[in-house]
């Protein structure tokens, strides 16, 4: 499943994508991350927030100027109760 494209999006941008149910903590690691225009994998931070509604991916450093970057969210993230996200979801955007 494809999101929308972002234009003009900050070198410091932290991703804050929204769930319906809480997160499974343990499900998190390496199922969501960013990878730039060559297929390279950029470090980003996962925390929750909103009572585990909500993960923040924050990058370990500024994305670069002009470039084009992808956002993937894998579909094996399950909630609290189990019930997986069904759907890979990517999302391409662009630094400012």
């Amino acid at each position: 499943m494809e999101w929308q494209e972002k234009d003009k999006v900050s070198p410091a941008k932290t991703w804050r994508i929204t769930f319906s149910s809480p997160v499974n903590n343990a499900t998190l690691n390496g199922n969501i991350y960013v990878i730039d225009a060559l297929g390279d994998i950029i470090p980003v931070k996962l925390s929750l927030s909103d009572g585990r509604k909500s993960v923040l991916a924050e990058p370990e450093k500024a994305y670069t100027a002009g470039q084009y970057y992808y956002l993937y969210i894998n579909k094996d993230i399950s909630s609290s109760n189990g019930r997986q996200l069904g759907k890979t979801i990517r999302m391409k955007f662009h630094i400012e």
